[in-house]
């Protein structure tokens, strides 16, 4: 794109990710990120560990939990945005240089590659897009496996106290 002289994707992606950082913390989103290694003993317990556990350990287990899905979901709406902006700035970018392809009987999809591959700003955006989809893809569901393992302790819990 020729209106991007002197600033590369890479910076335009750092400056976004800024400004959604700030954004987090002024609107007071800022969720504490647990102990993985706790979460994940958590998560690997057998039944056999689960029965001796009190329903205070139960209680506190949930709640160990509850804070790691907020922490996943924090990051997955992160990558979720990142995936926006690249997406929005990919098709921005090919807009203005597809007028250039007037090439007959080639699909869109074909001009829209030919449009990345030709231009070094939109590779990297590219690149990021894909990266974002990648995370996405492998958050795809976590929050909601996590937080049914939660409701489990919490439920556990008050059957445990009877």
């Amino acid at each position: 794109m020729s209106g991007d002289i002197g600033s590369t994707a890479t910076q335009r992606v750092e400056d976004f990710q800024e400004i959604l950082k700030d954004y987090i913390q002024k609107m007071g989103i800022v969720f504490p990120a647990p102990l993985v290694e706790d979460c994940e003993r958590v998560l690997q317990l057998l039944p056999d560990d689960i029965k001796m556990l009190t329903a205070e350990d139960c209680l506190v287990n949930a709640n160990l939990l509850f804070q790691y899905a907020m922490h996943i979901q924090k990051e997955e709406n992160r990558n979720q945005a990142i995936y926006n902006w690249a997406y929005h700035m990919l098709n921005k970018g090919v807009a203005e240089d597809i007028k250039e392809l007037t090439q007959t009987y080639v699909k869109y999809e074909t001009k829209f590659h030919q449009c990345i591959n030709g231009n070094s700003f939109l590779q990297t955006v590219d690149g990021f897009c894909r990266h974002a989809q990648a995370r996405l893809d492998t958050l795809k569901d976590l929050v909601k496996d996590v937080r049914n393992q939660a409701m489990c302790f919490k439920d556990l819990a008050y059957m445990k106290r009877g």
